[in-house]
């Protein structure tokens, strides 16, 4: 009788080292999968997961991501506390201006990046004006640091055009210098009011996975954030958003024991429904429902998890025995 033998090893072993991804919820190799920080590491995010592969972890970054780490308040904060981003640099959204009235005299390094006043550097700019006989009169701005430049910018210009270069005296001889006395108005303050909101959802969706397990990709609340995280430009956030995404302003609903410049996120499960806070800085804050069926998860807590921005020290647990314990400042010593 002929033996019947089944290399039942190799198969388990290749189904032991696939992981569903908690963004497309496709099955993949463990080495597709590389850590995700669940606060963007662009804003002092330290803590990170492990269920989001490659492919989605690059696709929201740029996509969503973004839209949370480079909107313009968030941008102001991190330059105050010096939070580079992957490039390493660290924004600076004030960085360029105009003067009040002409907003063709453009400016850089109006404010340095510690905060202070900047150098107040006028742009280069080139303007080009037909005159009546057909002719063009061409008229070029620089800032006087950078006057050394201008007989080779002019040159540039005229040999493009076809024309013969100029000896740099008779090109200074034609420049003319002067000082400027006006306001100065900071360029490029644009609010989003929509696009961050899909960061703050990724988020609330990333920590409610983390907490809740692989039952919440079941959630039809799960459904719809991952509709409007895997195709913003198709999906309107209203739809995957039971709750609140909003501006702190001057007076925060959620409570601030820890200080302005961390990100705090809490698991709160209710008798009738389970629901995810966000908080960024003390700039934006969160609160959306994520199941309103809570007998789902009666084997949770309710979590929390504070990442401070600056020390990147993450502390992580349940929600009780945070609230028995005071903030450092109101422990005793």
């Amino acid at each position: 009788m002929a033996a019947l033998q089944l290399n039942l090893g190799v198969s388990l072993t290749n189904i032991l080292s696939m992981t569903t991804c908690i963004i497309c919820t496709t099955p993949k190799p463990e080495a597709e999968f590389h850590p995700e920080h669940v606060f963007p590491s662009a804003i002092g995010g330290r803590l990170v997961v492990h269920n989001v592969c490659d492919q989605c972890n690059h696709t929201l970054g740029s996509a969503v991501d973004s839209s949370l780490t480079d909107h313009w308040l968030i941008q102001t904060r991190r330059m105050q506390l010096g939070i580079s981003g992957n490039s390493g640099k660290v924004p600076n959204p004030l960085a360029r201006g105009h003067l009040v009235g002409d907003p063709t005299y453009r400016l850089r390094d109006v404010v340095a990046g510690d905060g202070g006043p900047g150098k107040l550097i006028i742009e280069r700019s080139v303007q080009r004006t037909k005159q009546a006989d057909g002719s063009e009169m061409i008229s070029i701005r620089l800032d006087e640091s950078e006057a050394a430049d201008l007989p080779a910018l002019v040159n540039k210009i005229l040999k493009r055009a076809g024309h013969d270069a100029l000896p740099e005296a008779d090109i200074e001889k034609h420049a003319v210098t002067h000082s400027i006395n006006a306001e100065v108005e900071v360029s490029g303050v644009n609010i989003d009011l929509v696009e961050y909101k899909r960061g703050v959802l990724k988020i609330a969706y990333e920590l409610a996975c983390r907490w809740l397990g692989d039952a919440f990709l079941q959630e039809p609340a799960a459904s719809d954030i991952r509709d409007c995280l895997l195709d913003p430009k198709e999906t309107q956030i209203s739809a995957a958003l039971c709750g609140r995404i909003y501006f702190a302003g001057a007076e925060p609903q959620i409570p601030l024991p820890w200080g302005p410049n961390v990100h705090v996120g809490i698991l709160l499960i209710t008798n009738d429904h389970v629901a995810l806070v966000v908080r960024i800085f003390d700039i934006i804050e969160a609160q959306i429902t994520m199941s309103h069926q809570p007998s789902h998860y009666a084997r949770v807590a309710s979590m929390f998890v504070m990442n401070d921005s600056v020390s990147g020290d993450v502390r992580e647990g349940r929600l009780e025995d945070e609230w028995r314990t005071p903030p450092a400042n109101e422990r005793c010593t």
